[in-house]
């Protein structure tokens, strides 16, 4: 057979209605004969639909072609009790008859091919073959390519709703299939793969809106940050000339100042707007680089299993050395001098003078620091006695714990700190002892430190001091009796002062309050608690009244 007919074993190309054996240009094409049945009769669904003569065909032009290729007999793609259908050129769903596939768009009828006719055809010697046989070769297989895309349309998926099983159980894989004309690659896909990807697709699609929302805003910010600067030039140039001017245009040059001062408020106001812009729109990118990052992350793991991609290896990066601030200022010093046409070895930069001495305290004298010691050993007898008692009331959990742990190690069978029981009641037992002396000892060494800073003169905050006041031996009041032992009051001062006074200095007494007790359950009534004082028995409301009546309330 020769080589014109094996490119017709591929498909056939028919055109209904047409009666010429010309091509476009006018060419005219060999006859074709083939063997096998006739179609007769009517034909069924996807078949002809007119009575079928014996065919004398002729290889018609390839424009509005009906191309049917035997092995896309399979192409409709419909799975039972799936949201998945395939997907036509008028986005309708379809169902595919096996027997042909028909090309949307086409003026052709639908024709039954079997396979056996196609490889069947009579041979015609490349003798009968036109002059121009390549070119008509040529526009065959243009059809071939404008018609690809229309045969693998018919497989592409169309969710209704999207489900697990829709996907697949395993990762997320490049696999073998067919896209209806050839063996070709496709990516399985996983129910979290696509969440990941419309997920992107959402980010991406937001930070393009931000993106330009920004600009234009930055637009909008610029124009008035011009007309601003406009504005606060134009009042600087009219402040210059009021400079001198008489008392009478003191009050515009107020008001003009208040202006200038406005207007520059609502500039760095639209500074600071601009950067909250810049903000956004960053944290808009970032999030969209970590969602493509999750997208990326499934897509590497499927090329690299498909060895399409390296495995991922753990660069190491060099390590940066650190600036050195003395060698950069003296090449920045030389820089600056090349750059002014001085020759740099002529000068040579002083070092950079780094000294911190004008932050540093000056250095104490003998007596300050010999107050700062008694501060300092103040606080390190007021951290001892904060660790004793810490640990001092601890012990009980400790021993709980040790206890357990012993259970623990007892069923594991590892090694005992206390072969028995009574070993470990007699080590607690020490313990203890050590603890309580640790805090009284502490409490010692506080109070040795305490009257140390009395006896230098120094005061001291009691940090046990609950209310917030501390104790000062100026005002003569101590908030706690351990402080009024170690510490008190010039007396003597106060008892003085209070000597000085005559008798009747001050406001006169008043006369003493005369009450009565009130026989109500209010006495019970607790500290963090609140109840009425107000009985509903009618005679202590009488009494009640009493009392207003006396107090003038009533």
């Amino acid at each position: 057979m020769n080589r014109f007919i094996n490119i017709k074993q591929r498909f056939r190309i028919r055109r209904r209605g047409s009666k010429s054996n010309k091509n476009d240009q006018g060419l005219a094409l060999p006859k074709i004969v083939v063997e096998g049945k006739q179609a007769t009769g009517e034909q069924q669904q996807g078949t002809l639909s007119a009575p079928v003569t014996p065919i004398e065909p002729a290889v018609r032009a390839p424009e509005a072609a009906e191309v049917v290729r035997p092995h896309m007999a399979d192409s409709g793609i419909r799975k039972a009790g799936s949201s998945l259908v395939s997907r036509g050129e008028d986005g309708e769903q379809s169902e595919h008859h096996p027997e042909a596939v028909e090309v949307p768009g086409s003026t052709l009828l639908n024709r039954t091919v079997e396979t056996e006719d196609v490889h069947s055809a009579t041979a015609v010697d490349e003798s009968e073959l036109p002059a121009d046989y390549e070119q008509a070769e040529e526009q065959y297989q243009d059809v071939e390519v404008q018609d690809d895309q229309t045969v693998r349309e018919p497989n592409y998926l169309e969710f209704g709703a999207e489900d697990e099983d829709d996907y697949t159980a395993g990762p997320a894989r490049l696999v073998a299939t067919n896209d209806g004309l050839k063996p070709c690659a496709a990516l399985l896909m996983t129910l979290e793969l696509s969440a990941v990807i419309k997920e992107s697709v959402r980010a991406q699609r937001g930070y393009e809106t931000a993106e330009r929302r920004a600009a234009r805003e930055s637009e909008v910010i610029t124009n008035f940050e011009m007309a601003c600067e406009r504005e606060i030039s134009s009042h600087q140039t009219r402040l210059a000339c009021l400079e001198d001017a008489a008392e009478a245009y003191k009050s515009i040059e107020v008001m003009l100042r208040e202006e200038t001062a406005a207007l520059e408020a609502m500039l760095q106001n639209s500074k600071m707007e601009r950067k909250c812009i810049d903000a956004r729109l960053q944290s808009q990118a970032t999030t969209l680089r970590e969602i493509q990052g999750l997208t990326s992350a499934f897509l590497e793991e499927a090329f690299v299993a498909a060895n399409l991609l390296g495995p991922r290896t753990e660069e190491v990066e060099p390590e940066l050395p650190d600036l050195d601030l003395q060698e950069q200022y003296q090449l920045f010093r030389a820089g600056e001098r090349k750059e002014q046409g001085l020759d740099a070895e002529d000068e040579v930069t002083a070092p950079l003078d780094t000294t911190r001495g004008h932050m540093l305290a000056p250095p104490l004298s003998s007596e300050e620091q010999a107050r700062q010691d008694l501060r300092d050993a103040l606080w390190a007898a007021d951290e001892r006695l904060n660790l004793a008692r810490a640990a001092f009331n601890r012990r009980s959990k400790d021993r709980a714990y040790e206890e357990d742990e012993r259970e623990v190690q007892l069923q594991r069978g590892e090694q005992l700190r206390d072969a028995t029981i009574e070993d470990f009641d007699r080590r607690w037992f020490l313990r203890n002892h050590e603890l309580t002396r640790e805090v009284i000892d502490a409490e010692a060494g506080l109070r040795e430190a305490k009257a140390a800073m009395v006896e230098g003169g120094i005061e001291y905050s009691n940090d046990e001091v609950f209310s917030g006041f501390a104790d000062r031996a100026s005002d003569g009041y101590g908030m706690q009796f351990e402080d009024f032992l170690v510490k008190s009051a010039p007396r003597p001062k106060i008892t003085q002062w209070l000597d000085a006074l005559p008798e009747k200095a001050g406001t006169p007494l008043e006369d003493e309050f005369v009450g009565d007790e009130w026989e109500t359950e209010t006495r019970s009534v607790g500290i963090d608690d609140s109840a009425s004082a107000v009985p509903e028995d009618p005679v202590h409301k009488e009494r009640i009244a009493k009392w207003r009546r006396l107090c003038g309330l009533e």
